[in-house]
Formats: C-alpha cells, structure tokens, sequence
C-alpha cells in the first residue's frame, strides 16, 4: 500500500488513479496486504482532488475499497464534494452508481455522525441540499443495520411538513424511491409524526409514501414478471400489515393504484387491437 500511495498521478490523470485505486483495491480484499489505518488514509487523500469518479474501472475500485474501509472512503468522498461546493469547478460530481455504495455500519461513526448532525441542520435551516451529500448519506442508511432507529430519531426533531420530507426523501433507498417497501416502521414512524404536525401535512407525506418508483415493463402490454412481483411484494405487505391503523391503509392503498396501473396498460392492448 505504501508503494502505491507513492505513485503520482494529476488530479485529471482518471485512468492511471483508477488503475492504482483498483490494484489497491485487488490486494487489500485478496488479503495480500492488511494496511493500517494512517495508511489507508493517507492513500485515499489524494483521490480527494480527483476530478471525476465516472467509468467503471475508478467506480469498481472504489466500491472494493468501501467494502473494506467504508468510513475512510466516505470521508474521502465527502471532502471530495466540500472542495466542489467551495469552488474547485474541475471536480465533477459523484456517479450515480456511487449511490450503492457499501457503507456498512458507519452512522455511530464519530466522524461521521458529526457530518450528519450537519447535514441535518443545514436541511432544517433550508439551504438547498446537496445532492452528492445526499447520495452518500442515502448510501450509507441502506447499508447500516442502525439505519431504522437513525431515520425515526430525524423523524422526532422534524418540525414541520418541509423538514419531514427531507427526512422521509433520505429513507427512499433503492429504485422505488419509497421507505415503506425498506423500511415499514420508520414509514410508520412518518405517518405518525405527519398526524401531529397536523392533516394536511398527513395528506401529503401520504400520498407521496403511495408512490413506488422505478420503471414498469410489459410484452403486449402485459405486466412483466418483474411488475407483478412488485404488486406481489406489496399485497403480502398489505396482508401482514393488514391490522395495522397505519401501515394498513397505506399498503391497500398501494396496492390498489399499482393493480389501477396494471389494469390501465392491458386496457391499452384492447384499444390497440380494436383500432
């Protein structure tokens, strides 16, 4: 690692860094070295300066990296985005892959949590938030198994309608852009702070938490495999919540607009043929 983290490369240089961060990357998950902290530290700084993180290579390398050290290379990548924001216009942003990134278990992380504690206040203040923060914040909830007690404390210090969607927007991990299919009881945990803050606050975070993102696909405008699977997973959520005074509702109603869609797409098909 020592050997590596001497080899030069400009802040333009992707490829030959990509190269080094991958062989770095090779050797630490084969077990071939086991670098200490300062080391890995100090080898990680200089990709702060880096100008893009895009192709595959540098985007394979760093996900080989998180897994092993995830609270150096979030940190890296956070100090990377500060230098952006505070006017370093040759460091582009974040991939949007880097929003899968694995980093397990780094909330209580002291450095981290003192970035989150941040975040969270600029959020509540209402500055804009910055999306590649967001997307390594987003990240590192999907990843950590204290995700749930984290996002429903952010619930509890929301104190109104603006500071609850910025909570419930960083628990929409994943393609369907929602937390209720991830996490139920944190959705819970929303739907019964919005009830405090008032009914139209309520209205709105649920009908937001009905929506389920990502693409739909069809042959012959007949749902896919991967369509009804979704429908599938949200009946069975629909069902095992059925008792629920929240989740319940929340579920059926879910369920109905994705089977109003189905039926919307094979409707399709009879016009189509009719014409």
């Amino acid at each position: 690692m020592q050997l590596l983290a001497a080899l030069p490369f400009a802040p333009n240089e992707v490829g030959l860094a990509a190269n080094i961060a991958g062989r770095a990357a090779d050797l630490v998950t084969k077990n071939k070295v086991q670098p200490d902290t300062e080391s890995v530290t100090r080898f990680l700084a200089r990709f702060e300066v880096l100008e893009s993180t895009s192709g595959y290579h540098i985007e394979h390398a760093v996900e080989k990296l998180a897994e092993r050290f995830p609270v150096a290379v979030f940190l890296t990548l956070w100090r990377r985005n500060q230098s952006r924001k505070t006017g370093n216009q040759t460091i582009q942003g974040l991939a949007y892959d880097f929003a899968g990134l694995p980093f397990r278990n780094i909330l209580k992380a002291p450095e981290v949590a003192e970035l989150l504690v941040d975040f969270e206040r600029r959020a509540f203040a209402g500055e804009p938030v910055d999306s590649d923060e967001s997307l390594l914040v987003r990240s590192a909830i999907q990843h950590d198994e204290n995700s749930r007690g984290w996002l429903e404390a952010a619930v509890q210090r929301a104190q109104n309608e603006d500071q609850l969607h910025f909570v419930r927007r960083l628990g929409s991990v994943g393609e369907a852009e929602n937390p209720a299919l991830a996490f139920p009881q944190f959705t819970k945990s929303l739907l019964l702070r919005a009830r405090e803050l008032g009914p139209s606050c309520y209205e709105t975070i649920f009908q937001k938490l009905t929506h389920v993102g990502g693409g739909r696909g069809s042959t012959n405008n007949e749902p896919d495999e991967g369509w009804k699977s979704l429908l599938s997973v949200i009946e069975e959520l629909a069902c095992q919540y059925a008792e629920d005074g929240e989740l319940g509702p929340l579920f059926s109603t879910m369920a109905k607009y994705e089977r109003a869609w189905m039926e919307s797409e094979r409707s399709r098909r009879v016009i189509e043929e009719d014409d």
